[in-house]
C-alpha cells in the first residue's frame, strides 16, 4: 500500500487507524526519510505503542472478534448470520482460554486451530454446558461450520490489514470434508393433507393455509416470508417484494392457488392495524418462531419427511424442475448468487429418476416374481 502525504496526515491526526499493515509500510517509508523529518512525524505517537502494535501485542483476540461481529452487523448481515458467527467464535474463545492459549491474535497458530477442530470433532459433552447437542459427537457439517466461522474472521483480519495472508494461521488448515446430502422434499399429497387440517373461514386457518402455499409456490426463506409487510404486496400484479440475505431485494409472483389463499386471508385480517402481513389472533405480528411452530406441528402427518420452512424451499425447487422449469430461472427465483445450490436440485432429481428406474427393473423383485421372466 502506498502511503500518500494525505494518508500520513490522517494518521497523525488520528483520522485513520494504525494497523500492523500500515505500520509495516510506515516503517519502510520513515527509514527512507531524513532522521529529523522522521522524528517530527513520529512526535504525536508513543514509540512504545508503535512497537507493540507492530508486533501485534495489543491485538487481543476477544476484542478483535467483537470488532468483527460489529463490522458484520454494520454491513447489514442478517441476525441469523451474526448469531451463527457469535456462537461459534465465543466457543472458540472459551476453548482458547480453557486450553491456556494466549489472548493475542499472534498466539493462534495452525496447530492451535487443528487442535480446536479436533476437540470439536472428537469430544462429547463439549463446552461444559450440558446441552443435548453437545453431549454426542457432532456431524461433519458442525465441524465445517466452525471452520467457516474462523475463515470469515481471519479473512476480515486480512481485509483490515491487521494480519497479512502469510500470517493467517487458517491457510494451513484445509476445510473439513462434508458429505453432500441428497435433497429431500415433502410429497405434495402430504401438503394437501396439511391444508385440509385448517378451517379457511377462520383467521388462523386462512393464515396457515396462505403461509404453506406461499412457501410451496415461491421457495421463500423463513426470514423472507416472516418479514413481509402489507406494503410489500402488489395485489394487481400478484407480486410480493421480499428481502433476502444481506437485505437484498427480490420480487416473486404468486400464482393463482397461493394468491387466492392470500386474498382470503387478507379479507379476514382487513381490520388489523399491524404493518406486517402475518398476524396472530390478537392482531399482533406473528413471529419467525411462530411460523416455524406452525410448520413443525405438521410432523403428526408423518411421511418420514422433515417438516420445516427450508423443506418447503426444497419442495419448491424440486417441483419447479419436475414441472419443466430450468436451473437458470430457478437460481433467480430462489435468490441464490450462483448456480451451485440450484444444481443441487438437478442432482437430486437425477437420483430420484434412478431410484424410480430401479424400482421398475429391480433384479431382486424379478427374482421374487419368476413369472415375469417367462417368454
Amino acid at each position: 500500500m502506498h502511503l500518500s502525504p494525505t494518508h500520513l496526515s490522517y494518521l497523525k491526526t488520528g483520522q485513520r487507524p494504525l494497523t500492523p499493515g500500515i505500520l509495516r509500510n510506515l516503517e519502510s517509508y520513515l527509514s527512507s526519510l531524513n532522521p529529523e523529518i522522521a522524528l517530527h512525524f513520529l512526535q504525536p505517537f508513543s514509540v512504545s505503542t508503535l512497537v507493540r502494535e507492530m508486533k501485534g501485542e495489543d491485538l487481543n483476540t476477544r476484542e478483535m472478534i467483537g470488532q468483527f461481529l460489529e463490522a458484520r452487523e454494520v454491513e447489514g448481515k442478517p441476525q441469523t448470520t451474526i448469531r451463527f458467527y457469535r456462537g461459534n467464535l465465543e466457543r472458540f474463545l472459551w476453548w482458547l482460554e480453557t486450553s491456556g492459549v494466549g489472548p493475542r491474535i499472534s498466539d493462534i497458530t495452525a496447530a492451535t486451530l487443528r487442535s480446536f477442530l479436533s476437540y470439536v470433532k472428537n469430544t462429547t459433552n463439549r463446552w461444559q454446558v450440558g446441552s443435548t447437542s453437545s453431549r454426542k459427537l457432532p456431524a461433519p457439517a458442525t465441524i465445517d461450520a466452525y471452520w467457516r466461522s474462523l475463515q470469515s474472521f481471519f479473512s476480515w483480519l486480512m481485509h483490515q490489514e491487521i494480519i497479512t495472508a502469510g500470517e493467517n494461521p487458517l491457510r494451513k488448515v484445509p476445510r473439513p470434508k462434508v458429505d453432500r446430502k441428497v435433497v429431500k422434499d415433502i410429497p405434495l399429497n402430504l401438503i394437501r393433507e396439511a391444508i385440509n387440517l385448517w378451517d379457511a373461514s377462520t383467521l388462523r386457518g386462512a393464515r396457515n393455509i396462505a403461509i404453506v402455499l406461499m412457501l410451496l409456490d415461491t421457495g421463500m426463506r423463513l426470514s423472507e416470508i416472516s418479514g413481509i409487510r402489507i406494503t410489500d404486496l402488489n395485489p394487481d400484479s400478484q407480486v410480493v417484494t421480499v428481502f433476502g440475505k444481506g437485505q437484498k431485494e427480490r420480487k416473486l409472483r404468486l400464482e393463482e392457488t397461493s394468491f387466492s389463499a392470500l386474498k382470503n386471508y387478507l379479507e379476514l385480517r382487513k381490520h388489523t392495524n399491524c404493518e406486517y402481513l402475518w398476524v396472530t389472533d390478537q392482531g399482533t405480528r406473528l413471529s419467525t418462531s411462530g411460523i416455524q411452530i406452525i410448520i413443525r406441528r405438521l410432523r403428526k402427518l408423518g411421511g418420514g419427511v422433515r417438516w420445516s420452512p427450508h423443506s418447503f424451499r426444497n419442495t419448491f425447487g424440486m417441483n419447479y424442475l419436475r414441472g419443466g422449469g430450468d436451473v437458470f430461472t430457478l437460481q433467480i427465483l430462489g435468490g441464490w448468487e450462483d448456480l451451485e445450490t440450484a444444481r443441487h436440485y438437478t442432482r437430486a432429481l437425477r437420483a430420484e429418476d434412478a431410484f424410480e428406474a430401479h424400482r421398475r427393473a429391480s433384479p431382486a423383485n424379478r427374482l421374487a416374481k419368476p413369472e415375469e421372466d417367462k417368454d
